[in-house]
């Protein structure tokens, strides 16, 4: 009996938790949702995308019914896959604050940071290299 409550538990928590893994090519766009290319029907899990000599994972966007839904996450494929940018998403809007990363070889440092309200930018701030806030150039 422990058994049976033992496994069922961990299909519960599989069910709640667990996600289908896509990988780019697995996936199509059709009237703006992401679809299953084998199906055509609109996905509801994670789609990776790796870098083209395959070391690096180059990107990871959660989608629900075809739409980007959560946390995005891009990373630069020359830099040893340091995070360059991490966008949230509702129902395919970016929302939210979406966090720019500096590149490369440099110190991983929060570039800026832009305010998304209704899908629209309503805020931007900058930061140096050292986390200092500046001015921003548009």
């Amino acid at each position: 009996m422990k058994n049976l409550i033992f496994v069922f538990a961990c299909l519960l928590s599989f069910n709640l938790y667990g996600q289908t893994v896509y990988t780019e090519d697995q996936v199509v766009s059709h009237n703006h949702l992401v679809c299953n290319k084998s199906n055509n029907l609109p996905i509801t899990g994670i789609v990776k995308a790796y870098c083209s000599y395959g070391k690096f994972l180059q990107s990871e966007t959660p989608y629900k019914d075809g739409k980007k839904e959560g946390l995005e996450k891009r990373y630069d494929c020359y830099a040893g896959g340091a995070i360059q940018v991490e966008k949230l998403f509702n129902a395919g809007e970016n929302v939210g604050v979406t966090k720019f990363y500096y590149y490369h070889f440099e110190t991983g440092a929060l570039k800026y940071e832009a305010s998304y309200r209704d899908g629209y930018l309503f805020k931007k701030r900058c930061f140096d290299k050292s986390g200092n806030e500046i001015p921003c150039e548009d």
